[in-house]
């Protein structure tokens, strides 16, 4: 029976009532009889000819001379009937009796064809099953084989029991040649330790391995990197039966690994090579600071005492030509200092000297720093401060520093008649002070402003530029603001002018304090005098450099100090031994003894008086460091060339007053 197209087909019958039906078509049979042909169970139908009239395929065995018969039908499946009908000559010729032998026997058949069918139906599936596990096993190998990495297995000897075909191409040895040969005859010499010590120990035991590398050799003696992971096969006791490893090739990553430390050793070179530049380039900073600040200190002190008429009156002319002279010296020492502070902060010594600071004072006395230069352009100045921002933490120095480059440089490039302003605008909600300096100047162009603040780098570095400068001071001002916390800004048309803002935190904390000078002071004009009397203090100065000397003892002598010299430290010691002075002056760079040498036997003297003795160290370096060695030698206090004479007056009346 065709569920699906609700048919019945015939399979299989035998008789001799002499009609024909075809095997495996479809019967084509009154629905009425339908039910009547799938009947189960037993049926005895004892007259033939009454049951023919409602069953038309009887007809033929009634023609035929049959009289009665027995009938039953069996469902083996749900799809398949097996019915089997017995005729007789006779009427009403089956019992009961006949019907229960009849339907035993019809059991046993339709048990007998079932299991047949079964047997059938399984030996198909089974030739089935064989045939997809020869498709599979072919496909399982040929992966195995043609694998982009390497297989193999080894026993509990390491020998090699399978391989595929990927590594036999890496060894260049057909599978005869490595099957049953230990792993160890297939590697570098060198990691045969490895594969005793680590790999076979471990993977007998059932640990898996990972990432192992080794160094396959090929039948050419080249080699091949490769990365090895292993897995043990144990049996149901536990007991190791083979290993079942992969083997990656690793050439691009030890290629990539080489290029890396060669790339690595060359940085450390070059590292070790910057090192040495920054050593260098500090050590000749120094140097050129020592050289350059020793005659500035000589120029810019014989200088200050002219003007100040210490060694006579001088005409409106000289009077002009000294001070032509001072600010040449000062421009220099400004120039000096840039690159000094410059190389102090790419060093990463630059520390700040962080305190309370009057804005409103601060920003006045910068201002009144570049008056003079804005007077003879007839620029305006204009100060438009916030009256809410009145206190910041912030280094004062630096912080004028960094205003003062602003505005020389808002001065400088704006034409005559201009306007310079500065502003101050506090931002409680953010905790920032900006400090803005506008001006009408000649503005920047936009594919300029990148340069600003890059040292040594200048908008105009032609020979016709027509503004001066180093282009050292936005530098100086973009780090300086960074030691702070903070950033410089600039916003800028052609034509219209510029407005370069610095951004500070309000309040600023944590950081060492370093004074690069003593507190400054007032010189006491009215204590000069041109000859020291015999009960002024005496003051030992040491200096290799006469010019130096010559300086600074003017100056001292003509505010009623007495002077005495030395030329070196060994010099300075025997002075101070017999002339006993009241202060002493030591140049750190001498010949003979240097000046930290001298101080530090000083301090070390066995005379109380002389070992208390105040000192001031003196140097033209003025590199970092260089203070704190000079304290920790023990001088009472440092000042770096030129030397402030005004200043350094006001340090010492406070060291004698001690």
């Amino acid at each position: 029976f065709d569920s699906a197209l609700m048919q019945y087909r015939l399979i299989a019958a035998r008789g001799d009532a002499g009609f024909d039906i075809p095997f495996n078509e479809p019967l084509t049979i009154d629905a009425r009889l339908m039910p009547r042909l799938s009947k189960t169970g037993l049926q005895i139908e004892p007259d033939l000819k009454a049951y023919a009239r409602d069953d038309y395929l009887a007809q033929p065995f009634v023609n035929a001379g049959m009289q009665s018969f027995i009938h039953t039908a069996i469902e083996i499946t749900p799809t398949l009937i097996f019915g089997f009908r017995l005729f007789s000559r006779m009427p009403d010729a089956f019992t009961a009796q006949h019907g229960e032998i009849f339907d035993e026997v019809l059991r046993q058949l339709a048990i007998a064809l079932h299991q047949m069918r079964m047997r059938a139906q399984i030996q198909q599936h089974a030739a089935d099953l064989e045939r997809r596990v020869r498709e599979a096993t072919a496909e399982v190998s040929e992966l195995y084989n043609n694998a982009p990495g390497g297989y193999h297995s080894l026993d509990a000897q390491g020998r090699i029991v399978f391989v595929n075909d990927t590594e036999l191409n890496w060894l260049g040895r057909t599978r005869a040649q490595v099957l049953g040969h230990s792993f160890t005859e297939f590697i570098a010499p060198h990691q045969m330790e490895q594969f005793y010590l680590r790999h076979l120990p471990a993977i007998t035991a059932g640990i898996p391995i990972q990432d192992l590398e080794y160094d396959l050799v090929s039948s050419d003696g080249s080699t091949l990197p490769v990365l090895l992971k292993a897995t043990a096969v144990m049996d149901a006791n536990g007991g190791f039966v083979m290993s079942r490893a992969t083997l990656i090739d690793i050439t691009e990553r030890r290629q990539a690994e080489q290029a890396l430390r060669f790339s690595r050793d060359q940085l450390n070179l070059a590292n070790r090579e910057l090192e040495r530049a920054a050593k260098l380039k500090n050590e000749f900073l120094a140097n050129m600071s020592h050289e350059l600040r020793t005659p500035l200190n000589a120029i810019l002190g014989l200088s200050q005492t002219l003007l100040e008429h210490l060694a006579g009156p001088l005409t409106p002319r000289q009077t002009e030509a000294v001070q032509v002279i001072e600010s040449s010296g000062t421009l220099l020492l400004s120039l000096i200092n840039d690159i000094l502070d410059l190389s102090k902060i790419e060093a990463g010594s630059m520390t700040l000297d962080s305190q309370r600071v009057e804005i409103h004072s601060l920003c006045e006395a910068s201002l009144a720093f570049v008056k003079q230069m804005a007077f003879k352009k007839k620029i305006r100045l204009r100060l438009n401060p916030d009256t809410t921002v009145e206190w910041i933490e912030a280094d004062p120095r630096r912080l004028k520093q960094m205003l003062v480059n602003l505005l020389t440089n808002a001065v400088k490039f704006t034409p005559n008649g201009g306007q310079v302003e500065l502003s101050t605008v506090g931002n409680r909600e953010q905790q920032t002070v900006q400090f803005l300096v506008k001006d009408s100047g000649i503005g920047i162009a936009p594919q300029d402003l990148s340069l600003l603040f890059k040292p040594f780098s200048q908008i105009d570095s032609s020979m016709t530029r027509q503004f001066e400068g180093t282009g050292l001071g936005l530098a100086l001002v973009a780090q300086m603001a960074q030691l702070h916390g903070g950033s410089v800004s600039v916003e800028s048309e052609i034509g219209k002018g510029s407005t370069f803002c610095i951004t500070l935190p309000w309040q600023q904390g944590g950081m060492a304090k370093l004074s690069d000078s003593a507190a400054s002071g007032e010189t006491d004009n009215a204590q000069r005098a041109s000859s020291a009397g015999s009960d002024a203090p005496l003051i030992l100065v040491a200096d290799d450099n006469q010019s130096n000397l010559l300086a600074v003892s003017i100056y001292l002598e003509a505010n009623g100090f007495r002077i005495a010299s030395a030329h070196n430290g060994m010099e300075a010691l025997e002075k101070i031994h017999f002339e006993r002075p009241a202060l002493v002056l030591v140049d750190l760079q001498m010949p003979v003894l240097d000046g930290l040498t001298a101080i530090e036997r000083l301090r070390r003297d066995s005379s109380a008086q002389i070992a208390r003795l105040p000192i001031i160290a003196v140097t033209a370096l003025a590199m970092p460091g260089d203070r704190e060695r000079a304290l920790a030698a023990g001088a009472d206090e440092y000042v770096s060339k030129p030397i402030d004479l005004k200043q350094l007056v006001a340090v010492m009346k406070q060291l004698l007053r001690r």
